[in-house]
C-alpha cells in the first residue's frame, strides 16, 4: 500500500507536469487534497504546522519525499479553527484527529524573532517598502526605518509571537508553555491522540534529523534545505542588513519580554 501511494503520487505530478502551466495550476490543489485524503485513510499523517519563515518547506519537501505517509503543511489560521479552512485535506485532517481521534503525528519549529522578521521584511520587500527591486534602490538606512516602521505590524510578528496561543492551542489542545522547554531545544507533547515535536531552529540539522527520526520511528532522513535567504535576488543587501543594522535597545528588549520569547529562549 505505500509502494502505491508514492506511484499514484509521482504519476500525479509527471501529468500535472506535462500539462499547461494554467491548467494545471487548476487542479493542482484538487489532486493534491483527494491524494492526501486518501492516504490519510491508510496510514498515519505528519502535519507541519507553524509560523512562516521557520524553515518549513525544507522539512515539508524532506517528508513528503521520505516519509511513507500523508504530509500537510499549514501556518497561521489566525484563531480560526483548521476545520474552517478551504483546503478540503485540512478540514479532513482536523476531522480526523479531533471528531475521530485518530492518531496525527504534527512537527513545529520555533526561530529567535528577531531574525525571523527580517527574514519576513525581506521576502516581501517591495510590498513593504512599496519600491520594485527595493534591495538594489534603497540604502540599508532607508530599509532601517522601514523595518523599524512595521515592526509593530501583526503580519511581521503577531502570528509568529502568539502562534501557540493562537493555533496549537484552540485546534489540538496542546498547551506548550504549560512545562518548561527544554535546553537542548527539542520537546515532545501529546493530548490523547495528537503527538507534537517543537523543535529550536536554531539546533544543528543533525539534532532535528534524529529529533524526527525518534519521533516518527524512522530508520533513515535526511534534511534538504530549500528557499534559503541568503541564495535570494536580495541575497547581498540581506546579509549587509543582518550583519550592518544596529536596532533600537527598546525594539529588543519588547521582542525579549515576550512570553514565546521567555519561553523558547529564556531570560539569559
Amino acid at each position: 500500500m505505500i509502494r502505491l501511494f508514492f506511484r499514484v503520487e509521482r504519476l500525479g505530478v509527471a501529468i500535472l507536469r506535462m500539462l499547461p502551466r494554467y491548467i494545471s495550476n487548476n487542479i493542482r490543489s484538487r489532486y493534491w487534497d483527494r491524494l492526501q485524503i486518501w492516504k490519510m485513510k491508510y496510514a498515519t499523517p505528519v502535519f507541519i504546522f507553524l509560523p512562516m519563515k521557520v524553515s518549513s518547506t525544507s522539512f515539508y519537501v524532506s517528508l513528503a519525499r521520505q516519509y511513507p505517509g500523508p504530509v500537510l503543511r499549514a501556518h497561521d489560521h489566525r484563531n480560526n479553527l483548521i476545520v474552517n479552512r478551504k483546503r478540503a485535506a485540512l478540514r479532513y485532517l482536523y476531522h480526523l484527529a479531533c471528531v475521530e481521534k485518530k492518531a496525527i503525528n504534527i512537527i513545529s519549529l520555533v526561530r529567535e524573532p528577531i531574525s525571523r522578521e527580517i527574514s519576513q521584511f525581506f521576502q516581501h520587500l517591495d510590498a513593504y517598502t512599496g519600491v520594485p527591486d527595493a534591495h538594489k534602490k534603497l540604502s540599508i538606512d532607508e530599509l532601517r526605518s522601514i523595518f523599524l516602521s512595521h515592526e509593530s505590524s501583526e503580519f511581521l510578528h503577531g502570528n509568529a509571537l502568539g502562534f501557540f496561543e493562537n493555533n496549537m492551542l484552540p485546534n489540538f489542545g496542546i498547551d506548550v508553555f504549560s512545562t518548561p522547554f527544554p535546553e537542548n531545544g527539542i520537546s515532545t507533547y501529546s493530548n490523547g491522540n495528537v503527538r507534537l515535536l517543537i523543535m529550536r531552529m536554531e539546533i544543528s540539522d543533525n539534532d532535528k534529523v534524529e529529533a524526527i527520526k525518534s519521533f516518527l520511528g524512522l530508520k533513515y532522513f535526511a534534511l534538504y534545505k530549500y528557499h534559503i535567504g541568503e541564495k535570494n535576488r536580495y541575497a547581498a543587501t540581506y546579509r549587509k542588513f543582518k550583519d550592518e543594522v544596529k536596532l533600537p535597545s527598546d525594539y529588543v528588549d519588547r521582542i525579549c519580554e515576550t512570553r514565546y520569547f521567555r519561553h523558547f529562549y529564556g531570560t539569559e
